[in-house]
């Protein structure tokens, strides 16, 4: 009795033996093609696994219209955003203020040592988690059309804890 190797190997090489070279050629056409596919199909599952989308470069001081950093905190069993900085600093929950078209950066600094993030989801704007404290992460997005947007911490009860302000927009003329 063969092992199941054996078995296997002696099966293809009769199976290889039976096939016209017709078949030879469909099999090998039909092996590129699902190489091809693969190689198609792993950019966009990159891009869609990627957070907050992807930039071929990242963008230099320069191409950044408009800043803004918040940190977590929690104050008297509230969890909150406060502004850090420029006209915004010790604010809590500021109002983001943004030109229409505006290219936006938020940087979320975590400064308490609890799991937090930062989202628009009107805007499809999301950072990463933050989970340590000092940990930052950030996220740049073009500020779109004017109007008032909530920005939020998407982790379960936050926002009900108070992790909400406003992401504002106005148009060109101000």
């Amino acid at each position: 009795m063969h092992g199941e190797a054996e078995q296997a190997e002696h099966l293809t090489a009769v199976r290889a033996d039976r096939r016209s070279p017709d078949e030879d050629a469909g099999l090998a056409v039909c092996n590129q093609l699902d190489d091809a596919a693969a190689r198609r199909m792993i950019l966009p599952v990159w891009l869609l696994l990627a957070p907050g989308g992807c930039r071929a470069q990242p963008l230099g001081p320069d191409e950044i219209d408009i800043d803004f950093t918040l940190k977590t905190d929690m104050v008297d069993g509230r969890m909150i955003f406060v502004g850090a900085g420029g006209e915004i600093d010790g604010l809590t929950n500021p109002d983001l203020v943004a030109g229409a078209g505006d290219t936006a950066r938020v940087v979320l600094v975590n400064d308490d040592g609890i799991p937090h993030d930062f989202a628009i989801p009107e805007l499809y704007v999301q950072t990463q988690l933050t989970a340590d404290r000092d940990q930052s992460t950030f996220v740049v997005f073009e500020a779109g059309e004017s109007g008032s947007y909530t920005y939020f911490c998407t982790v379960s009860g936050h926002r009900q804890m108070g992790m909400e302000g406003r992401f504002i927009v106005e148009s060109a003329g101000g």
